[in-house]
C-alpha cells in the first residue's frame, strides 16, 4: 500500500512538473517575437550608426560609436521599448560588456553549437528568470564578426596603429580582438520584466 501511494505521489509531482515547464514554454514563446523584433531593431539601429561613422571618419571615429554612442543609444532604446537590452562577450572590451550569468549561459550554449557548426542567425535562446524577486523573460541571440567588425575586433595586421592606441589607453584590459568573419562575438539579451 505505502509503494502504491509512493509511486501515486511520484506520478502526481512529475505530471505536475511537466504541466509548469509547458506553461513556461508557452509563456516564453508568445514573448519571442516581441523580443526578437527589439533585437534586431537594436542591433540595425546600431550597425547603421556604426557604418555611417566609418564611413564619415574611418576605424577610428567608428570606435568612438563603441565606446560612448553605443551605451546611450542602449539606455534610450531601453527607456523606448520598456526592456534592458544588452550586448555581451566573454572576450569583452569595455567592463560594461561582461555578461551576468544568464548571458555567460547564452554565450556558452551558442559556442557549443558553433563547435558543432550548428550555430546560425536563426539560433535564439529564451527563458523565465526571477530577477530581484521579479519574473522576467530573458532572450539572447547571438553577435557575429563580419567584415567592417575587423578594424577594430580583427588581428593585428587589420588594426591600425592608431585604433590599436586607442584600445589600449581607453580598454587597457582589452580581450576583443583576434576574430575573424563569422565568429561569435557574443550576445545580444533583451530582458523584458513581467
Amino acid at each position: 500500500m505505502r509503494a502504491a501511494l509512493f509511486i501515486l505521489t511520484l506520478s502526481v509531482l512529475i505530471s505536475l512538473a511537466s504541466c509548469t515547464s509547458n506553461e513556461n514554454k508557452i509563456e516564453t514563446e508568445k514573448y519571442k517575437a516581441e523580443l526578437d523584433s527589439y533585437a534586431n531593431e537594436y542591433m540595425a539601429g546600431l550597425k547603421s550608426v556604426l557604418i555611417k561613422n566609418m564611413q564619415q571618419g574611418g576605424p577610428l571615429q567608428a570606435i568612438n560609436v563603441c565606446s560612448d554612442t553605443a551605451a546611450d543609444m542602449t539606455s534610450i532604446f531601453s527607456e523606448q521599448k520598456l526592456v534592458k537590452v544588452k550586448r555581451s562577450s566573454l572576450k569583452n572590451r569595455n567592463v560594461n560588456n561582461i555578461p551576468d550569468s544568464y548571458e555567460e549561459k547564452a554565450i556558452m550554449y551558442f559556442t557549443k553549437l558553433a563547435d558543432n557548426e550548428k550555430l546560425n542567425d536563426k539560433v535564439s535562446l529564451i527563458e523565465k528568470v526571477k530577477i530581484d524577486e521579479k519574473e522576467a523573460i530573458v532572450y539572447s541571440k547571438p553577435i557575429f564578426i563580419e567584415a567592417p567588425c575587423l578594424n577594430c575586433h580583427g588581428s593585428e595586421d587589420q588594426i591600425s596603429k592608431e585604433v590599436a592606441e586607442f584600445i589600449k589607453n581607453k580598454y587597457p584590459n582589452d580581450k576583443a580582438s583576434g576574430y575573424k568573419i563569422g565568429d561569435l562575438r557574443g550576445v545580444i539579451s533583451v530582458t523584458k520584466t513581467l
